[in-house]
């Protein structure tokens, strides 16, 4: 994910989208993956923070839907 806020918030806003237009997508893979990097702790603390913090907002669109 990218560490700018306004554009993780606009690439989970698009991923909210794709999840309710393709809910099989939304279960197959958006959501597993959402829930690996919130619990990811791997690389070092920046990319790790960026990450998880694209997750949550991702998260928040899913919950949205």
């Amino acid at each position: 994910m990218d560490p700018v806020f306004e554009i993780q918030r606009e690439a989970a806003k698009a991923i909210g989208s794709l999840s309710r237009n393709l809910p099989s997508l939304l279960q197959d893979t958006i959501l597993p993956w959402t829930l690996e990097k919130l619990e990811s702790r791997e690389g070092d603390s920046h990319n790790s923070l960026n990450e998880r913090t694209g997750a949550a907002h991702t998260l928040s669109e899913i919950c949205d839907v």
